[in-house]
């Protein structure tokens, strides 16, 4: 599961060290923005054409390779079964509808996975630039100079199942700013777990 934390980090500071506390504890990897990318200022990642890549299903032709069925190849040495090949054809149906491939829709390019998008710089913002609109509602839990971590929810599974996940606060706003000091940077990470 991918979740949105804010990690509050000091001006010098590190996420990393500041998340190494709660590994395999929280979470098992991060990665800063990560499919959270935006989300502080509705910056859309996809729309970027930075975070795309040639398509590595087709090579960037837009046209999947159908390779022939095992009881043509069983009659064909190696180098003429590569000969046979078929590169104008797909594999499958659906690749058709969608264009000649699955993994780009014939388009030859298609987005690369979110841990590789480019590095976006409004992922990080000073604490006291953060606003309600920005924090309420939009973070699973907050994470706050390696120190503190404030979930939304925190899952008992020895509990029974109505009450596996607890639902909790994460800290208000302003008392968030209150304890930070000047130049704490607020941080947009995606945490996997």
């Amino acid at each position: 599961m991918h979740s949105a934390v804010l990690v509050i980090v000091p001006q010098d500071g590190f996420v990393a060290d500041a998340l190494a506390p709660f590994r395999d504890v929280e979470f098992d990897y991060y990665v800063i923005g990560g499919r959270f990318t935006g989300l502080f200022d509705g910056y859309d990642p996809r729309q970027d054409s930075d975070n795309y890549e040639t398509c590595v299903l087709c090579n960037g032709t837009g046209r999947r390779l159908e390779l022939p069925s095992p009881i043509q190849t069983s009659t064909l040495e190696a180098g003429q079964w590569i000969r046979q090949m078929d590169y104008s054809r797909t594999t499958r149906e659906y690749m058709e509808s969608l264009g000649g491939c699955n993994g780009c829709e014939g388009k030859g390019i298609h987005l690369k996975p979110s841990s590789d998008w480019k590095p976006y710089e409004r992922d990080s913002i000073l604490v006291s630039e953060l606003t309600a609109e920005q924090y309420e509602g939009k973070f699973y839990a907050v994470c706050i100079r390696g120190m503190d971590w404030y979930s939304s929810e925190r899952h008992i599974p020895w509990a029974p199942e109505d009450k596996r996940v607890q639902p909790l606060e994460l800290p208000p706003l302003q008392w968030l700013k209150s304890i930070c000091w000047e130049g704490d940077r607020a941080v947009v990470v995606d945490c996997h777990s």
